[in-house]
Order: structure tokens, then C-alpha cells, then sequence
């Protein structure tokens, strides 16, 4: 299963990266690039595809000189289409051709300078300083570096920029530089809180066996600072901690796609199956049509499903399309926040899929069941009516 320190940065990174085919389900749906950009990147990268096969892969001189063509119209898309997502990812792609055409080392290097930190994900940005890092760039290394900083202007995503700074990029220098500066910054309770849960997710992170130490620092975030809404969130994750059958689910309220706020108490009296999932994560995907076959036999004998989905908002076109197109009929929530759904954090999920069954007692009926396991609890808890 997907684990959030495994592709928290991973994931973010992919979504940059033009050419990929994560339009499998947004593609397939509209037939058509759903932005200027994306349709000028596309035929840029058909264009280049069709000039390479009239091109003896033998010869380096002419694939050289074919790729030399292709990294100029780049170029120009990049400063035709400057602050979009498809830009970053052929900021990035321009780099990734560098290392393996230094003639293109002037043109990495205007590239990456003008990497966009204000859109995207963190994990692009990051990519693209271990991209000028990796080329020798040293002026442009440092520049983007003070760009991410100055860009990540919460408590919160400075101690996760920490994070991955700390343990996934393994800059211990400019790690404890953003965490002094952020300690400088939190003055309220509400910062101070933030800095405390941030520790607790590094302390998870760096440390993902050592349970005790990782409730010891979110207690010590609930003891100082009760009142927060940090301190609140970590109310709710100790309690997730101890979920179990016939405990109580932690309640909580969300937005669905339809813009409609509900509450876990609106499902009372019913069997509710939440399903915790996302388009890029494939263990999820393949478990999709065992969830479809699920809530159409059980429907309408009483089963309500509520998908709670960790897909960025830069991601929606293509979890809308997939919803639509896999038959995922029952309610969806997606707030944009990843890794860091709210509903998601409230439960401490660290890995999806993952299911809550509750019966209509109110109580959970099963933890993280999936395929016949989960078909037969769900049956057992509307037989149980």
C-alpha cells in the first residue's frame, strides 16, 4: 500500500513531469488537453515524437541535433506559457536532458532559474533544485533554494518542507536553516501548536515503527496547546489510534464534490462504508471494481459509501473523470490537500487504501478491509439491521 512518506514527494514530483500518460482517465473521458498549455505541450511532444523516427538512433550527432531543436521550442513554450504547471514539468524535462546532453547546459540553466515555486507542489520545486544541484549549478542551486523557502509561508508547510529537506533531499545544513527561521516565526499559540505537530509528523517520518515516541509528541502538542485547532487535530489522532470494532468512528464534517457540508452523524441509523483513496494510487485503483460490485449489491439493502479522496486540487479534472468513469456512484469529499486531507488527518491515515466500516449502531464494524473480507462484513452488517 502507498504510504505517506513514501509518495508524498514522490507523487508530487509525477504531476509535474510533462509527456506522462496521467491523463489515462481525464484523457479518455474528454478527448481533449484541457488547457491551452497542455494542448501546445502535446503537440510539441507529437511533433518531436514524428522527427525522431526519421532520425538513426545510431547516429548521436543527428539525435543530438534533433533534441538541440526540441529543447528550443521548450524554451519557447516555457516563456509562451510561464506560470502553468505544464511549464515546471518542461523546466524539469529540459534539466533531465541535460544530464544526458551537456550542450544543453545553458539552456538547463535558464530553465531551471525560472522555476516557478508559487505553483504546483513542494516536490517539484525540490526536484528541480536536486536537478540544478545535480548539473553543477551551483548560482542556481541557491537560488531556488532561498525561492522554495521564501515561498512556504505556514508553520505547517515549513515543518513539512523540513521534513523532506531532513530525510528525503538530505541537506542537514539548509534543513536546520528553515527550522530555525520557522521556530522565529511562531510567536501565537496557534503557530507554536503547528510547530509541535510538525515535529510529531518529522518524529513519524524519520522514526515510522517507534509508536510511543510519536504519541509522546502529539501528547505533548494536546498538553500545551488544548485549545488550538492543532491541538484539536491531535485529539482526533490519538483517538484514531485506538479505533477499533464496536469503538466509536471520530466524528467530523465535511464538503462534498456538490458543494453540500454533511456530518458522520447524517449516517446514522445506516451501514456507511468511508473509503479512503486516489487516482494515483494503484493498489486503490485496483481495488475500485470490487467496491463498485460491493455498493451495487448492497445499495439498496441500506449500504452508503463516502469516498474521501487524496487527490491534489491541481488533480480534480482527472478524479472527476475518473469517478464518472470507473461508476463510482456514491458520495465523494476532496478538499485538495493530499497527504494532508483533513478527514484524512483527523483518522491519521498514513496508507491507502484504506476502509472504516461502521454499522448502523454507529459503531466500527471493520478496519481497513478490502476484496471478499470486506464483501462479507458489509453483508454481515446489514444483515445485522
Amino acid at each position: 500500500m502507498p504510504t505517506i512518506h513514501t509518495l508524498l514527494l514522490l507523487s508530487c514530483v509525477l504531476s509535474l513531469l510533462p509527456g506522462r500518460a496521467d491523463a489515462q482517465d481525464v484523457g479518455q473521458a474528454s478527448g481533449v488537453a484541457t488547457t491551452p498549455a497542455a494542448a501546445r505541450l502535446a503537440q510539441l511532444t507529437a511533433l518531436h515524437a514524428e522527427r525522431m523516427k526519421s532520425v538513426d538512433k545510431v547516429d548521436k550527432a543527428a539525435t543530438n541535433a534533433a533534441s538541440a531543436i526540441h529543447v528550443r521550442e521548450l524554451l519557447a513554450f516555457v516563456r509562451d506559457y510561464p506560470h502553468t504547471t505544464e511549464a515546471n514539468g518542461t523546466r524539469l524535462r529540459i534539466g533531465f536532458m541535460a544530464r544526458r546532453d551537456s550542450a544543453q547546459m545553458d539552456a538547463a540553466r535558464i530553465a531551471l532559474g525560472s522555476f516557478d515555486m508559487s505553483i504546483g507542489e513542494m516536490g517539484g520545486g525540490l526536484m528541480a533544485i536536486r536537478a540544478a544541484k545535480n548539473l553543477g549549478l551551483s548560482a542556481t542551486t541557491k537560488k531556488l533554494k532561498k525561492a522554495m523557502t521564501s515561498e512556504t509561508k505556514t508553520i505547517s508547510g515549513r515543518m513539512d518542507l523540513v521534513m523532506h529537506i531532513k530525510l528525503g533531499f538530505k541537506d542537514a545544513a539548509w534543513a536546520r536553516e528553515v527550522l530555525r527561521e520557522t521556530e522565529e516565526m511562531a510567536s501565537k499559540d496557534e503557530q507554536k501548536a503547528d510547530l509541535l505537530l510538525g515535529h510529531a509528523r518529522i518524529t513519524l517520518a524519520q522514526f515510522p515503527k517507534d509508536k510511543a515516541a510519536y504519541q509522546k509528541a502529539l501528547e505533548a502538542v494536546l498538553a500545551k496547546f488544548p485549545a488550538t485547532p492543532a491541538g484539536q487535530l491531535v485529539k482526533d489522532k490519538l483517538a484514531a489510534a485506538k479505533l477499533a470494532v464496536g469503538s466509536d468512528p471520530i466524528a467530523f464534517v465535511a464538503k462534498d464534490l456538490q458543494g453540500e457540508t454533511f456530518s458522520l452523524e447524517d449516517y446514522r441509523g445506516k451501514v456507511l462504508l468511508i473509503d479512503f483513496w486516489a487516482t494515483w494510487c494503484a493498489p486503490c485503483m485496483k481495488e475500485v471494481p470490487h467496491l463498485v460490485a460491493v455498493y451495487d449489491e448492497f445499495h439498496d439493502q441500506g449500504l452508503e459509501m463516502l469516498g474521501i479522496s487524496l487527490d491534489r486540487e491541481s488533480r480534480r479534472a482527472r478524479m472527476n473523470a475518473t469517478i464518472a468513469k470507473r461508476g463510482m456512484k456514491w458520495r465523494h469529499v476532496c478538499d485538495g490537500l493530499h497527504w494532508y486531507a483533513m478527514v484524512a488527518q483527523q483518522y491519521d491515515v498514513r496508507s491507502i487504501p484504506f476502509t472504516i466500516l461502521i454499522g448502523t449502531d454507529g459503531k466500527v464494524a471493520g478496519l481497513n478491509l478490502h476484496g471478499e473480507e470486506l464483501k462479507a462484513a458489509v453483508k454481515a452488517a446489514i444483515h445485522k439491521r
